[in-house]
């Protein structure tokens, strides 16, 4: 098996995993000139028992060489347990960075990788005897106290000096401080919940979303469409109603690095169901315009009225109390509810009381519908009741002084008592 020029990253455990030598892909292992970063990235997995960036057992003729492996949750070069046939694991000329968590090495959601190199065959004669060893691999360990810990051996923490005692890297380069590469930054999308990682998701409307970012050789990430909080890595939940681009921009001494992820949301569906009534108070015996609307939605059924299924109109209203009237609209599986309150005044109609238009009113010149139209008052339109009742042609009418300059005779189901 070989696994060459690859760039193996935000797996949820670890990057590379192989065993069994009782299999072709336990044999003649070939890992090369691959980058193998951010692995176990929000530490799901325990890195002391398999997570980080690589874990090799049970192999024969490995070799992993010309390897950057960096930012990894757990170990970047692992040689595990139960290695009894492992044999001739030549581990040499790779990279490994330890050094990217000391900017800002206790901030929320950024964990220090566990160790640079494990070995783990349980008895350093048996691990060297057969031919396995670690050669000239060279490590960023960012400070002393975090090299005190970048390496195991045997199931125990230890620095680089007692790694080269058990004949690992003798010939290998050790540095104290940060990898001085260029700065590089990932920025992955997935549903919330899900493990669903990827550069673009696609997510029905109002679905929150998890931006995971990392980054590596920087000192501060600044985020576009979401907030970093500066941190270098980490993870946030955000929602947006549409398709949208986010971006994060990383910088460090060496200079900077941005990515981007693309949500793509699906249109809205759900639907929504307004009701409104004009005027909010009438008096005794009048009306008010009840107005219904939706979207997303097939039809509307209201309570206290008739909609006749249409999903927006208006209608006439008289009741004779206090009434909060409700309309419910469907749309492909989902309803919405909406509502709405008169209030009925005891103030009833007489003469020198305000009135005021409900809907666009005719002002005839005589009280029947038989009069002729002396103007159009708008709804809203506020008077002074100066004469009547006369009823005639069903109906009872007043004659109002309006402030428009009209004057006329209006049906008493086109006005309230008071302003408006």
């Amino acid at each position: 098996m070989q696994i060459i020029g690859n760039y193996i990253h935000h797996n949820s455990q670890i990057g590379i995993d192989s065993n069994n030598i009782s299999t072709s892909t336990g044999k003649n292992i070939v890992v090369d000139s691959n980058e193998i970063a951010y692995n176990d990235y929000r530490r799901d997995f325990d890195p002391g028992w398999e997570a980080g960036g690589t874990k090799f057992w049970a192999t024969s003729n490995l070799k992993v060489t010309n390897n950057y492996v960096h930012d990894n949750i757990g170990a970047g070069l692992w040689s595990d347990t139960d290695n009894i046939n492992t044999t001739n694991v030549y581990v040499h000329e790779d990279t490994v960075d330890l050094s990217s968590a000391i900017y800002q090495a206790s901030q929320s959601g950024v964990h220090p990788p566990e160790n640079g190199a494990d070995e783990d065959d349980g008895e350093q004669l048996m691990f060297t005897s057969r031919n396995n060893r670690f050669v000239h691999n060279t490590y960023y360990l960012g400070s002393p106290t975090l090299a005190a810990n970048a390496f195991d051996w045997m199931d125990k923490t230890i620095g680089p000096s007692a790694w080269q005692e058990y004949g690992q890297d003798t010939t290998g380069t050790f540095n104290y401080s940060a990898m001085s590469a260029m700065p590089a930054a990932s920025l992955v999308a997935a549903p919330s919940g899900t493990d669903n990682i990827a550069a673009e998701a696609s997510v029905s409307f109002g679905t929150s979303v998890s931006l995971t970012w990392s980054s590596s050789s920087t000192s501060s990430c600044a985020g576009t469409g979401f907030s970093t909080g500066g941190a270098i890595a980490g993870s946030v939940t955000v929602t947006s109603s549409n398709s949208i681009t986010y971006r994060v921009d990383c910088t460090g001494p060496g200079g900077s690095a941005s990515a981007q992820t693309r949500v793509i949301v699906a249109a809205n569906t759900i639907p929504v169901a307004n009701l409104t009534i004009y005027p909010a108070t009438i008096g005794s015996g009048g009306s008010a315009a009840l107005s219904w609307s939706s979207t997303n939605a097939a039809s509307c059924l209201g309570s206290g009225f008739n909609t006749n299924n249409a999903t927006s109109g208006s209608v006439p209203v008289t009741p004779p109390t206090s009434t909060t009237y409700s309309v419910t609209c469907t749309g492909p599986g989902v309803s919405a509810s909406g509502n709405a309150t008169v209030t009925v005044s005891n103030v009833t109609f007489q003469i020198g009381i305000s009135v005021h238009t409900t809907v666009g009113a005719a002002v005839l010149n005589r009280p029947t519908l038989n009069g002729s139209i002396v103007c159009t008052d708008p709804p809203g339109a506020l008077g002074v009741i100066t004469q009547g009742p006369s009823n005639h042609s069903g109906y009872t009418w007043w004659h109002v002084n309006f402030n428009t300059g009209c004057s006329g005779w209006v049906a008493q189901n086109n006005l309230t008592v008071g302003t408006p």
